[in-house]
């Protein structure tokens, strides 16, 4: 008895069902694929349920059989009229009161529960075990559907396949056996089908069972079937079912597949479920055939899961290979109710008979009007006299003349409704080349002028190729609306090769996507993706209504988590709060949609996509007012993309990628959405899909970039910096640095820009170094020394056409590098962009508002606008400031060193203004940091190792600053002790300069990533001290109890004997000690308790500290240098956008001025190339000319 059966018995045969986590807290992630295969999700199934609401039929009358031959008369086994021998029946059903009656199932037999469920573990097989109930053949279709769903938990098919023919073994050329096998594997698994067969190891179920077979040997998951082969077979004529009864249920009946013999067969071990019907008799075949009917029936009534408009129940097929007079009731009973059926030509017998038939048959043309009343002309059979003779004459050969009439009406009534019959044939002249595309076909014949149930049935399957040769034809005009709904469906589904087939046909995503569909869209994801459960934390935040449908201000807020809110987020529109916000009211489907103009939706492949980057600088998208009103999106393939980036639907998010505009930003967004989100995962392997999907997007964006880079310099480097009216106005750059998108940012391109902004106005060409330190010295010589980008005499100007074509409201201010602007005395703006773009008058300095001067250079540089030039670049700020922090260094070293006294001198006050301009830096960092809440400025501050050195060192400088002020001797000595190692951390953050350096650069990041290395290793290497220390300290001073003494034995002494101080007299106890007590209370030396085990516990502990963790600290150290190193140019100039963007906002002087700093906290971050109010696109060569 296996396990799971006594479990049941001790339980009283009540097992509960097994719980299932929900799914937002299963881990399981779904495919990003999409779900187009059987993914049958393996839950243990409640036998007492199936105990419970099944039954089974047996003879209660035992009714003997009268023998033909008086030479039967002599069986003491005589069989009973229901098939059975009298030996098979309980002793208590042997009594019958009326034994001449006539055998019948109403009268003699009776229904009890079930006795034989479970699982079926064919021996000698490697197939999954097969689950199998026994049921009453009266059993309500409704619970055969409710054991499928809720106990097997097999969902719900797109198509089911009813396999009828031959029950008895039947010869297939090998040819045909190749193609059918080949053929119905792909039909169910392109289309997420269920095949029903007979069940049984024998005939047309034998074929089928070797075709899965076959799949699953071929595609290496055999025994991991994800074809669904449902078996209905009667019980009566199974072998050996006796191994298959307990009342408790078998988990597994162990079954093994024999030869048939006589009129029992055994199951076929290739279906993966089993529906045996039991109508009371035994050795009779037929008995399941009105029950499986039934099923068939009550599936195909079954909703399509993914239908998400009109209620489209489960389309069928008939299959028909081989077989006798049954199979032609059968498939007349099929085309009856609808459903249509592929016959297999050359099977034998009556498939062969009915082809014949079909194909024989005389046909007129008859016209017929569709829904919306057009005239097609339709093919009708005419059964004249002589066909209907030679019909005869041919069932009449094929099955006799037993039952004629009947069969040959059977036929005649299929032929009346011949469209609905496909006949397969090999090499046949009309015929499908695969039985895979006759059986969809056929389906899609049976829906002839029902496109839309044609075009649901070709998503549901996941068939392209079906929708093209089909339903895609050129006599067939689409609306613009038509497709709509198919639209949705193929992106709920993943489905991208019918999205771009839905572009071509003319869909327009700006007439598809409204506030509503996108809505939609995200209220319908699956609950096993982390999108749902992002979403779901974010609704849960509204306290008012935690359970209501998401909304796209959800989304925004979402988006605002997973970017560090380094944009301005999408859908939290602050002008207009109601644009985004769905109105239920509005019927949005029957408004008549007005066209935008110059708003159509070419589709864009990835050379015109990044064509395309570099052209975007000659228009500003500006909202779109048809869009407002109407409530669409001025950017549909934006918001679908999005969407498609946040579910990690990559196909889908690379389609829209080519469809919309900002192809580098849209690259960047990804990467940054998709490294957020692989935080978040809590599942490894999705996690590291996420991370890799991320680093394809940033590999994009950096391909776009090397395009745009060939194509023109200088409007790639505009790119780097435009602000992007489409992604929240932030720029291509700080999108990158916010997505740790290291490789974009160290591309030539993006290099280029940061030397530019490094050097300011001065040439780079001519500014060496000796010229530059020269200048600092004496500011002077650079009049001589240095020169600066102005423009040469013939330098063209921006042509009218082009200025023209950039002009626009937004774009000006989008493409700003650095407001350079300041504030004089009076309060009026100062800047070094004019608002003119005349080239008229002259400015000898910085002008007001009105006046400013035009960094672009237009005419020459007059000494002042040199001068200002001049301390205004990078490089000068950076000289100027590692200048100011040496001498900051020696003042404060000198202090500690010279004149660090109980009065306050002058050189101490001015270390403390100095001090106190440097707590204003911070600040200002912290509000210029490029997010909008304060709570993300101060945790973006502080991830940076080198602001938490600050904190450590402004907080004791302070902290030793207020012990200065004490009374006493011993404050001022604390305020000493305190700034000396306050002056290590102010050393230490000198080494922060090197990162300029490209050789020294990367040596500090090593440093950084080797102190995390370090950290890990001290944890480790604290557990082995205090475990050394503590046993060392028992054995030598047992019963310590001063604190001291304690304190350096446990932890002082070992540490040390890392280092080779041994402490080898005290082990030994040859050092001066007592054993007073008194002189031991008086602090003196207690001499320890020597034993033989100190010395062998302090040689394995030098052995693992000295040898086994000291190197392995340096094997992590190795690593780490080798991983750096391998990146060393990557990591330097990641690392090297920080440094020059901070001494972008640093002042230049050499002393930093606590009212610059109080004045300048309004500065403007690094988000742009040049400022706004010109007019006009600057390029950088404008700027500073090459």
């Amino acid at each position: 008895m296996s396990e799971r059966t006594s479990s049941a018995k001790k339980n009283g045969d009540l097992v509960k069902k097994k719980k299932v986590a929900p799914l937002g807290m299963r881990r399981r992630r779904m495919s990003a694929s999409g779900s187009s295969i059987n993914v049958r999700i393996e839950e243990e199934a409640n036998p007492s349920w199936m105990h419970n609401n099944f039954r089974l039929r047996e003879c209660i009358r035992y009714t003997e059989v009268k023998p033909e031959k008086p030479s039967s008369w002599l069986n003491r086994d005589p069989p009973c009229q229901c098939g059975g021998v009298r030996s098979a029946h309980q002793e208590r059903y042997l009594f019958n009161p009326d034994p001449s009656a006539p055998w019948k199932e109403s009268t003699h037999t009776q229904t009890t529960n079930t006795n034989a469920y479970g699982e079926i573990e064919f021996l000698g097989y490697s197939t999954k075990p097969a689950k199998y109930i026994r049921v009453d053949h009266e059993t309500p279709p409704r619970k055969i559907l409710q054991l499928l769903k809720e106990q097997w938990h097999l969902g719900t098919p797109n198509l089911l396949i009813s396999v009828t023919g031959g029950a008895k073994d039947f010869n297939m050329t090998s040819r045909l056996k190749g193609v059918f096998r080949k053929g119905l594997t792909k039909v169910a698994l392109s289309t997420n089908a269920w095949i029903i067969t007979g069940g049984t190891h024998t005939g047309v179920m034998k074929h089928v069972g070797e075709a899965v077979r076959d799949y699953t040997l071929g595609s290496g998951s055999y025994g991991k079937t994800s074809i669904v082969n449902i078996g209905i077979a009667p019980w009566g004529v199974v072998y050996k079912r006796e191994d298959l009864i307990s009342v408790a249920g078998k988990y597994p009946a162990y079954y093994r597949v024999e030869e048939q013999k006589g009129l029992e067969a055994p199951l076929d071990p290739n279906h993966t479920h089993f529906i045996l019907v039991d109508n009371g008799t035994i050795n009779r075949y037929g008995t399941e055939i009105k029950l499986r009917g039934k099923i068939e029936k009550a599936i195909s009534e079954m909703r399509l899961d993914r239908s998400q408009s009109d209620i489209m129940t489960v389309p069928g097929v008939c299959v028909v290979l081989e077989g006798g007079p049954g199979t032609l009731q059968t498939v007349w009973s099929a085309i009856t109710n609808g459903t249509p059926a592929v016959i297999v030509a050359g099977s034998g017998r009556a498939a062969d008979m009915l082809a014949w038939a079909v194909q024989q048959v005389p046909e007129k043309d008859i016209p017929f009007k569709d829904r919306q009343g057009k005239i097609f002309i339709r093919k009708r059979a005419v059964i004249n006299a002589t066909f209907e003779a030679k019909l005869k004459t041919v069932v009449e050969k094929e099955f006799g003349d037993r039952n004629l009439d009947t069969m040959v009406g059977w036929v005649k009534e299929c032929l009346r409704k011949k469209d609905l019959i496909t006949v397969f044939e090999l090499d046949a002249k009309g015929s499908a080349k695969d039985i895979d595309l006759a059986i969809l076909q056929a389906l899609l014949k049976a829906n002839k002028g029902r496109e839309q149930d044609q075009l649901k049935l070709a998503l549901a399957w996941n068939r392209i190729d079906i929708a093209k040769s089909v339903i895609f034809t050129e006599d067939k005009k689409w609306q613009q609306h038509d497709l709509d709904e198919a639209v949705h469906i193929a992106l709920l589904n993943n489905q991208v090769d019918f999205v771009k087939l839905f572009l071509e046909q003319g869909v327009s995503l700006w007439e598809f996507l409204t506030v509503k569909r996108l809505t939609r869209l995200y209220n319908e994801i699956r609950m096993n993706t982390i999108l749902y459960e992002l979403l779901d934390k974010i609704r849960r935040e509204d306290k008012r209504n935690p359970y209501r449908k998401f909304t796209l201000e959800d989304v925004g807020h979402l988006m605002e988590e997973l970017t560090d809110d380094t944009y301005e987020p999408l859908y939290l529109d602050k002008k207009d709060p109601t644009r985004y916000v769905l109105n239920e009211e509005e019927e949005l489907e029957q408004a008549k949609w007005a066209e935008p103009t110059g708003m159509g939706n070419p589709s864009f492949g990835s050379d015109v996509a990044i064509r395309a980057s570099v052209a975007e600088l000659n228009a500003a998208p500006q909202p779109n007012p048809v869009a407002i009103r109407e409530r669409r999106f001025d950017n549909p393939a934006r918001e679908l993309f999005l969407w498609s980036v946040l579910l990690n639907y990559h196909d889908m998010a690379e389609l829209f990628w080519e469809e919309g505009s900002d192809a580098m930003a849209s690259a960047l967004v990804a990467s940054q959405v998709q490294k957020a989100m692989a935080e978040e995962e809590d599942d490894l392997d999705t996690s590291n899909d996420l991370q890799k999907q991320a680093e394809e997007y940033e590999e994009i964006a950096s391909g776009v970039l090397t395009e745009c880079y060939k194509d023109n310099e200088e409007r790639a480097l505009m790119l780097l910096v435009r602000e992007l009216p489409f992604w929240g106005k932030s720029t291509c750059l700080r999108l990158a640095i916010s997505a740790d998108d290291k490789n974009f940012v160290a591309h030539s391109a993006a290099q280029n820009l940061l030397s530019i902004i490094w050097y300011g106005k001065l040439e780079r060409e001519h500014t060496t170094t000796i010229k530059l330190i020269s200048c600092l010295v004496f500011p002077p010589l650079m009049f001589c020394l240095l020169k600066f980008r102005e423009p040469a005499e013939d330098t063209e100007t921006v042509s009218d056409s082009r200025k023209d074509s950039i002009k626009g409201d937004k774009l000006n201010q989008s493409l700003q590098m650095v407001s350079i602007q300041q504030q004089d005395e009076h309060g009026s703006q100062k800047r070094l962009i004019s608002d003119d773009e005349s080239d008229e008058g002259t400015s000898d300095g910085l002008a007001d508002y009105d006046e400013g001067i035009d960094i672009r250079a237009k005419r020459k540089l007059n000494a002042y606008q040199k001068f200002s030039f001049f301390f205004s670049a990078p490089v000068v700020a950076f000289s100027y400031n590692v200048f100011a922090y040496i001498v900051f260094l020696i003042l404060f070293s000198y202090i500690l060193l010279i004149n660090f006294h109980s009065e306050i001198s002058i050189a101490e006050t001015v270390l403390v203004f100095w001090v106190s301009t440097l707590v204003c830096e911070e600040i200002r960092q912290i509000i210029q940091e490029e997010t909008h809440s304060i709570f993300l400025k101060l945790s973006n501050w502080i991830n940076d190792y080198w602001n938490i050195l600050d904190v450590i060192s402004l907080s004791l400088f302070y902290t030793g600053l207020g012990l200065r002020f004490g009374d006493s001797a011993s404050t001022l000595q604390a305020a000493r002790y305190i700034w000396s190692m306050d002056i290590l951390c102010f050393y230490i953050r000198l080494l922060h300069v090197f990162y300029l350096n490209r050789q020294m650069g990367p040596k500090l990041i090593m440093i950084g990533k080797m102190m995390v290395d370090l950290l890990f290793f001290v944890g480790i290497l604290f557990v082995f001290i205090l475990g050394y220390g503590v046993s060392m300290q028992a054995i030598l001073y047992p019963n310590e109890s001063r604190i001291v003494p304690l304190i350096e034995g446990v932890f002082y002494k070992p540490y040390f004997q890392i280092y080779g101080e041994l402490f080898l007299e005290e082990l030994r106890g040859e050092i001066d000690c007592t054993t007073n007590a008194t002189l031991i209370e008086e602090g003196g030396q207690r001499c320890p308790d020597t034993h033989w085990l100190v010395i062998v516990l302090l040689v394995l502990y030098m052995m693992l500290s000295n040898v086994l963790l000291l190197n392995l600290l340096i094997a992590m150290f190795s690593y780490t240098f080798e991983a750096v190193q391998e990146n060393t140019d990557i990591f330097w100039k990641f690392q090297r956008y920080a440094l020059i963007v901070e001494y972008m906002r640093r002042p230049p002087s050499a002393l930093p001025s606590l009212s610059y700093h109080i004045c300048g906290l309004y500065s403007v971050p690094l988000s742009a190339i040049v400022a706004a109010n010109s007019g006009k696109v600057i390029l950088p060569s404008e700027l500073y000319d090459h």
